[in-house]
């Protein structure tokens, strides 16, 4: 058996060496759709089926409540629950909790900078079973109330800002304002719980606040040994009925959510795009494969003597058949080959990419490539799945046309229309493949359309965070504000200046609001809005227009009554039919007796972050300070040059504070649109090598059925058939196969264009623009793909052809 196979192999191979033109070309072909697929696998494997580094990761969970009447399945922990759940639970070891955010360094060796850090309950690394390489870490009783500061830094962060220091455990530094002693320095890579750089405990004090306003907690555990998820969110959901029925406030949540900790921060959005893209590169190879098809199809008419003299002699269906896969199996694998390599590079840029981009994903998907050990067992199943794809129908054909009329000319007739079936189908999904490119690519050209009511390009903003141990109350950040805007005002060549929580596409707050009316949509969920607190000078600085009413003036103190802007999108939700001028609102859920808040004035749409038409409402900043918010500056000089006089005004205020997130609005823009403009230029390569393949195999099935007609065009030019006639014969072989490859790949098109519903911005799912466009380009190709094969028809001679076999 095994001798047999390797005769086959070397019988094949031989042949493929006797056609270079044909083996080059099939595995071209298959090359591409090999190395899409292989990277698209890659990324699937580090985003989704990568587990986390973690000892046993597959058992750490992460809880969160959900809310279901309010269709929020996404809530933090508060502190209190968290304290509750993790003394009274026994399905995890161990519960922990953690708060991201960005943690202000300093030391006497260089000027304060914010990195991306962590507050984490003591027993947070031991629960993950990853321990400093420097110092002992966390000890139990470091986040009790009243405990010394103590800080754990990253690798990365204790070679640039400490020049890996050996002495580093024990060092006084300051975190967020106060004195604290480096305990620890953590592994390389180490990233926890995303893309963290530093760590300092939790203060895990009993909280007297309601539920509703206390410090919410991100909680993760391992389960222990024999727990199941199942189990874990059953006794938890018990325990939070428990806490609900003591708690006299408004229910904050009504189920427990236990995941796996990994499925936390992969986005359902990512996966959906994911899958939907794994969707595409597979038409691709599913294109190669109909190429390859048709090629072996050409292939074997041509060689139909050939293998009915086998046949005749004694050669087995199975026989014949196995000559034909055994070539494909050729191919295949020298395009597989080439296409590893290709999906290498490809992987190599998109980490580089996503590395460097100002929104990674978690740290664990990006630590190594994204190819691993499962990956040859996925590449060999692909080439066993191409070879049945590509080889099989041609072999079963090659074999059936070695009887008796595989001597005649009924075999190329039979050829003939197999090679144009699989031409529709290829026709088909290259139609489903083109319209979701070009629906991403219309939706990308929407978001950079929407129209910009603000000056992005000429205005810098800065971030500054202010500690609550400087600054406890309202009073003290409305002070600090108020001796930062004459330092910023003073700057040279500054023109403008503000301060606002902040800008435009970067990240914000938001609420549920209630109108006057108690406006609920139909199914009684409340409208939400971002929430951005602003001072007159930000208007003015980033050139907002006012649309209806007045803006915010020096009138709108703390101690008047309260006032707001609305975005025109909210004012056209709220109160469609009236002028929102002197309406009233408030913030919160149902149930919240918070002030009633006069609308003042009405001002453009600016996307805040997430959704980017998500609307929002603006409150003065003295009635409504946070301790984080952006500086903005206007000034007649480039933008980013304005970086280093800002730092300096607010270290005049605050030698602890340091000004992070330097970037324009623009910046924030593209920050913010960095997702789908990655999808966008995948998608568009992916439809471009679709759009070469669907070419290529049109071409070839044209030109195989052209040069099977030769001896009927010779006989029509003999009985004076003219070139239109001629042209006419031609036109209508690619025109039925490309109409009703178009007419297949339109229905397939709508069902897979819903998958990308939840990621297409500003145009539809069926939108008419990308289909008739999608349509007219095939057209094109199909005309193109059947110029050369219409040329060598209009040029047969009638005697040439009567002679042709």
């Amino acid at each position: 058996m095994v001798g047999m196979v390797w005769l086959e192999l070397r019988t094949a191979s031989r042949a493929l060496m006797r056609s270079p033109g044909f083996s080059l070309t099939a595995i071209a072909m298959l090359a591409v759709g090999f190395g899409l697929t292989l990277y698209m696998f890659g990324a699937i494997n580090g985003f989704l089926l990568r587990e986390v580094p973690f000892p046993e990761g597959e058992r750490l969970m992460h809880v969160e409540y959900a809310d279901l009447a309010d269709r929020n399945d996404a809530i933090e922990v508060p502190t209190s629950d968290f304290l509750t759940l993790r003394r009274e639970q026994r399905v995890f070891q161990r519960l922990e909790g953690f708060s991201q955010g960005t943690i202000n360094l300093a030391d006497s060796t260089a000027r304060p900078e914010r990195y991306n850090g962590a507050l984490i309950s003591a027993g947070s690394f031991d629960t993950l079973g990853v321990q400093p390489i420097l110092g002992p870490g966390f000890r139990a009783g470091d986040d009790a109330p009243g405990a010394a500061g103590t800080v754990v830094l990253g690798y990365s962060l204790w070679q640039q800002r400490f020049g890996a220091d050996p002495d580093i455990i024990g060092r006084e530094v300051r975190v967020n304002g106060r004195p604290a002693q480096v305990v620890g320095v953590m592994p390389q890579g180490f990233a926890f719980p995303i893309n963290n750089a530093v760590w300092v405990p939790l203060n895990l004090g009993t909280r007297d606040a309601p539920r509703r306003e206390q410090i919410s907690l991100e909680v993760f555990g391992r389960l222990v040994d024999g727990a199941t998820l199942e189990q874990a969110a059953g006794e938890l959901e018990a325990l939070l009925a428990r806490i609900e029925e003591q708690d006299t406030g408004p229910t904050l949540a009504e189920k427990v959510v236990v995941k796996p900790y990994r499925d936390e921060f992969i986005g359902e959005d990512t996966r959906q795009v994911l899958g939907t893209m794994f969707a595409a590169v597979l038409l691709v190879l599913a294109i190669a494969c109909v190429n390859v098809s048709n090629l072996m199809i050409a292939r074997s008419v041509q060689r139909n003597r050939e293998t009915a003299i086998r046949a005749a002699i004694g050669a087995s269906r199975w026989r014949l058949m196995g000559s034909n896969l055994a070539e494909v199996l050729l191919i295949a694998c020298a395009a597989l080959a080439i296409g590893t390599g290709l999906a290498f590079v490809g992987d190599h840029y998109t980490i580089e990419a996503l590395r460097t981009s100002e929104d990674p994903p978690p740290y664990w998907v990006l630590q190594t490539s994204f190819f691993e050990v499962q990956d040859p067992l996925f590449a060999i199943g692909t080439v066993l799945l191409v070879v049945l794809m590509a080889g099989l129908w041609p072999a079963w054909r090659a074999a059936s046309a070695a009887q008796a009329e595989g001597m005649r000319e009924g075999g190329r007739v039979a050829g003939g229309r197999a090679s144009s079936s699989l031409t529709v189908l290829e026709i088909a999904l290259c139609m489903v493949l083109l319209v979701t490119s070009g629906l991403t690519v219309r939706s990308v050209i929407a978001r950079d359309s929407l129209a910009q009511p603000f000056n992005g390009t000429e205005v810098l903003g800065g971030r500054v965070g202010l500690f609550d141990g400087d600054y406890p109350d309202d009073n003290a950040i409305r002070d600090f504000a108020a001796r930062l805007l004459p330092r910023l005002l003073a700057l040279p060549s500054v023109e403008a200046a503000g301060i606002s929580s902040s800008l435009p596409y970067s990240f914000t707050g938001g609420d549920l609001l209630q109108t006057e009316a108690a406006l609920q949509d139909a199914e009684g969920v409340r409208p939400y809005a971002n929430v951005v607190s602003a001072d007159r000078g930000y208007f003015e600085t980033l050139e907002i227009p006012l649309l209806r009413g007045r803006g915010f003036e020096s009138r709108d103190r703390a101690d008047a009554p309260p006032v707001a802007l609305v975005s025109e999108l909210l004012a056209r939700r709220l109160w469609p039919d009236a002028d929102p001028v002197g309406q009233r609102l408030r913030l919160g859920a149902a149930g919240s007796e918070g002030d009633w808040i006069e609308v003042i004035g009405v001002v453009p749409h600016m996307p805040q972050s997430g959704s980017v038409d998500t609307p929002s409402l603006y409150r003065p900043f003295e009635q409504a300070p946070t301790r984080f918010f952006s500086p903005v500056l206007r000034g007649a000089v480039d933008p980013m040059s304005l970086g280093e006089p800002m730092r300096d005004a607010v270290i005049a205020v605050d030698a602890n504070l340091p000004v992070y997130f330097l970037r324009t609005p623009e910046d924030w823009r593209r920050i913010a649109s960095f997702d789908i403009r990655l999808m966008a230029v995948l998608f568009g390569v992916f439809g471009a090598f679709a759009v070469l393949l669907a070419a290529a195999g049109l071409y070839a099935v044209l030109a195989y059925q052209v040069g099977q007609r030769v001896r009927e065009i010779g006989v029509r030019r003999a009985l004076g058939a003219d070139d239109r006639g001629i042209l006419r014969m031609v036109a209508r072989q690619g025109a039925w196969q490309l109409a009703l490859g178009l007419g297949i790949g339109l229905l397939l098109a709508l069902g897979f264009a819903r998958l990308l519903s939840g990621v297409l911005f500003g145009v539809s799912t069926h939108d008419p623009l990308t289909f008739l466009g999608v349509a007219g380009l095939l057209c094109l190709v199909g005309v193109l793909a059947s110029l050369l094969p219409t040329r060598r028809a209009l040029g047969v001679e009638p005697m040439v052809a009567l002679r042709y076999d």
